[in-house]
């Protein structure tokens, strides 16, 4: 990692140090023990107000580009929480593109993205699995409403969405859509699976990952979405919806 900052040399020191230990989390977390990053990672931290909004008016803010010589991160949010929840985002994202076709399907790389990217390195204690800001947004305009833990920060009840969010995942394979809100509830209902296949506390972890593992496995061999769902998960997409929403509870984990 690169660090360019406006901010004091403490503050950046700190923020690379999270970059390092998150860039050794990623690689045993999402199984890329043989990755190794062929161009830098060059991270900007942009805090002074004229130049924070000269990015915020865009229509799409800034926050990650790449090209063949480097890869860039733009941070400027407006705390150290926020930058590092974009900076996780962007840099597990980053990892999915560079590892090539896997076989998983862009929703499941969106989800794992979305999942990791509010993990927190306290005191020797990980914590994994805290709903990301945007998600959160979503809960408070009663977009999206989920059940989480008692010790979870945000706290809602549990109702059934409106709109079958995660037959779209499946089906479409695609997260990009015309509205805004419906992308951003795309990306939601990404995390909010993902975080059920690692987290479901009705199951055990082994059996967790034998099902999605030959979920993914049936995908990567070219099985109809659906069909490898209902094969792997021994239910439907709309059942496996109103169980997650309705009666999985989200929340950090600590380790």
């Amino acid at each position: 990692f690169e660090v360019l900052s406006d901010t004091d040399e403490q503050q950046t020191l700190e923020l690379a140090r999270q970059l390092e230990r998150f860039h050794n989390f990623m690689l045993h977390f999402s199984g890329s023990g043989s990755f190794t990053p062929v161009i830098p990672t060059r991270v900007f931290v942009i805090t002074r107000p004229a130049a924070v909004g000269a990015l915020t008016d865009r229509k799409a803010p800034i926050s990650a580009f790449g090209t063949r010589r480097a890869n860039y991160f733009v941070l400027h949010e407006s705390s150290s929480e926020a930058m590092l929840e974009t900076a996780f985002r962007e840099y597990a994202r980053y990892i999915g593109r560079s590892r090539g076709p896997s076989g998983h399907p862009v929703w499941y790389l969106e989800g794992l993205a979305q999942l990791v990217s509010t993990v927190r390195f306290r005191d020797g204690v990980l914590e994994l699995g805290r709903t990301p800001t945007e998600t959160f947004r979503l809960i408070q305009k009663r977009s999206i409403t989920i059940v989480e833990e008692p010790d979870a920060t945000y706290v809602s009840r549990p109702v059934r969405p409106k709109k079958k969010f995660l037959r779209s995942l499946i089906l479409r394979d695609d997260a990009r859509v015309q509205s805004p809100e419906d992308s951003a509830l795309l990306r939601s209902a990404a995390w909010a699976f993902v975080h059920y296949l690692y987290f479901d506390l009705d199951d055990t972890q082994a059996a967790r990952w034998q099902r999605n593992a030959r979920f993914l496995a049936a995908m990567e061999g070219g099985m109809q979405p659906e069909r490898a769902f209902e094969a792997a998960f021994e239910t439907g997409i709309d059942e496996m919806e109103e169980e997650i929403f309705t009666h999985s509870r989200f929340g950090p984990r600590r380790y």
